[in-house]
């Protein structure tokens, strides 16, 4: 049973890297696939039996860094007035 959930997880984790890929107009769609990785591996700590207080530590970090990016994501929002990556300037030089 555990093989069966943890192939199931990698099929779900490939899916969503192919979603991740396809998916480059807005920076809320890849959060929210970026929070799907997170999510699913939550799933397989949950599934290979970690022990409890380190799933803890994991599920807080994964709450403060979806936080994190939304607050950015927010910011970026409000100074451009729209959340498309390609109006995202990378331009280093």
């Amino acid at each position: 049973m555990m093989y069966l959930n943890f192939m199931l997880s990698l099929m779900l984790m490939l899916l969503i890297y192919i979603f991740f890929y396809i998916n480059n107009y807005n920076l809320l769609m890849n959060l929210m696939i970026l929070e799907m990785i997170v999510m699913i591996n939550l799933m397989n700590m949950i599934s290979m039996n970690f022990l409890l207080i380190y799933l803890l530590y994991y599920l807080t970090i994964m709450v403060c860094e979806s936080v994190l990016g939304l607050s950015l994501l927010i910011i970026y929002i409000r100074i451009n007035s729209n959340d498309m990556i390609k109006m995202l300037n990378l331009k280093l030089w």
